[in-house]
């Protein structure tokens, strides 16, 4: 049986997402009719916030491709080579983006992966969709779905 192979890390449509959402609510503070020293003040702030999750996404996000197979073992390619994983329950999935949680090999470090639908084929992700809908780790019957 094929595993599952995914692209991890944050897709143009969840940074296009979280760009917007800080967008809105700089307009939002702008207009709130508040005392503009206040105003000012939670700018700052709300820029700052955004500017730190990036810098903290850049440096702590899992990149590169994950595999997951059917036996419950789990490999992510990234730039630091090749890490192998156990398969984890726990993860959470929408239309857009999903959550797959592994745990390392000899560390036990779980490392929760961003699976986002736009840097993976179709039929991938819906497999994917399957895997975390069916309660995590796989059988031998939940890898075989492709519709």
């Amino acid at each position: 049986m094929t595993p599952i192979e995914l692209r991890i890390g944050a897709g143009t449509d969840l940074k296009v997402g979280q760009v917007a959402l800080v967008v809105a609510a700089g307009f939002a503070l702008i207009r709130s009719g508040a005392h503009p020293v206040w105003i000012s003040a939670a700018l700052i702030t709300l820029i700052g916030v955004h500017l730190g999750t990036l810098w903290w996404a850049w440096r702590h996000a899992a990149n590169g491709i994950l595999r997951l197979h059917e036996n419950g073992s789990a490999t992510f390619d990234t730039a630091a080579g090749r890490l192998h994983a156990e398969q984890s329950s726990g993860g959470w999935t929408s239309h857009w983006v999903c959550v797959v949680p592994v745990v390392e090999v000899g560390s036990g470090q779980v490392v929760r992966c961003v699976v986002c639908r736009s840097l993976n084929q179709p039929d991938s992700y819906r497999r994917l969709l399957v895997w975390l809908r069916l309660g995590g780790v796989p059988t031998g019957g939940d890898m075989q779905h492709s519709k």
